[in-house]
């Protein structure tokens, strides 16, 4: 015990004195200690270049779609209300954007009349999900313009009562190509705006109407159709990363398709030309970082 108290004593001592020679050793070396950070160093947001903004929306939708061959035609109207997820992605950096929605009806009221019938019904569902990468590299730091390519897939499903025996379900693949812009008016108000070509887009699914066979389970829908869509929003900041918005939106598609009705004696590939047309009011609440 007398020789372990001197040896704890003189291990203490080394352990204390160690970090007063490493400094001086350091000192000593060209450079020195590595430089603390200055008191000036910049803990703000302000070297990120990304900005986030994500949030929901609701969408008060008017659908029309009518499908017109030579022995009859379909029509569609309903009433749905859509919530939406939202999100976009803006790079600072490069003046570059990304952004994506997914929406899903959460009551939809319809419609239909076929070959001299018609009927209203509830139920059924409008689904959509997209995105956009775009480029707002024009205008200067108010005001910026630019363009953008994006894809959405829509499907229309409203209940038809199971006219003729089968229910309507219709998909939409969508090449989008258009302008989008946004302003800032002042600190607490902004404007955004796009305008979207639509040079293809793939149609499928089925439709619940053949006109000329009463016991037909339906059609099979094909063709390639085109249109356009335009959205335009005015944004409120209560604080600086909340945001609500207001404002309005619009969908088009039409031209040539074929149905192909499955019973046998019905038609077979009768020409068709299909038409949809989606608007109406649209709200919107974010949280941006």
């Amino acid at each position: 015990m007398s020789r372990f108290i001197p040896a704890v004593a003189l291990a203490g001592a080394v352990i204390c004195t160690l970090p007063v020679y490493a400094a001086d050793y350091l000192e000593d070396m060209p450079g020195g200690f590595r430089d603390g950070y200055k008191a000036d160093w910049d803990m703000s947001d302000a070297g990120d270049p990304l900005d986030f903004e994500f949030g929901t929306r609701y969408w008060y939708s008017m659908g029309h779609f009518n499908m017109d061959a030579a022995s009859g035609s379909f029509t569609n109207d309903d009433t749905g209300h859509i919530l939406e997820l939202y999100g976009r992605i803006d790079d600072n950096s490069t003046s570059t954007y990304v952004k994506g929605i997914a929406g899903y009806s959460v009551a939809l009221n319809s419609d239909f009349s076929a070959s001299g019938s018609s009927g209203s019904t509830e139920g059924g569902q409008v689904y959509y999900l997209g995105a956009d990468l775009g480029y707002l590299g024009f205008g200067n730091e108010t005001f910026g313009f630019g363009g953008f390519v994006g894809y959405q897939f829509q499907n229309d499903s409203p209940n038809t009562g199971r006219h003729q025996g089968n229910a309507t379900n219709i998909n939409y693949n969508m090449l989008r190509l258009g302008l989008s812009a946004r302003a800032e008016l002042g600190d607490m108000v902004d404007l955004t705006a796009e305008a979207a070509f639509i040079p293809y887009a793939k149609l499928g699914g089925n439709i619940a109407y053949d006109p000329t066979n009463a016991a037909s389970s339906g059609g099979n829908l094909t063709g390639s159709l085109y249109g356009a869509a335009g959205e335009v929003m005015v944004g409120f900041h209560p604080t600086d990363n909340m945001t609500i918005r207001g404002g309005g939106r619009a969908w088009y598609l039409t031209g040539p398709a074929n149905v192909a009705y499955t019973p046998s004696g019905g038609a077979e590939g009768t020409p068709s030309t299909f038409s949809l047309f989606r608007a109406g009011a649209l709200a919107e609440l974010t949280y941006s970082f």
